[in-house]
């Protein structure tokens, strides 16, 4: 669970996304794909090819949490 003390947007990705990314590569799908910047604390959620598997990036304000 995050806490959150503010309204938090939680933006999904369009497109299936390899699961074997880590915080570089689902960093640069959000900026590169959703045209959004990960560090301004909002929530990105990608979904894999077969829609079983999902990560969500957040930036926490001292790092990037998966």
């Amino acid at each position: 669970m995050i806490p959150a003390t503010r309204a938090i947007r939680v933006w999904a990705c369009a497109e299936p996304v390899n699961m074997g990314k880590s915080f570089d590569g689902l960093y640069a799908a959000a900026r590169l794909q959703m045209g959004r910047e990960p560090l301004a604390g909002d929530m990105f959620l990608f979904v894999a090819r077969n829609r079983k598997q999902a990560r969500v990036l957040y930036w926490d304000g001292t790092g990037l949490v998966v």
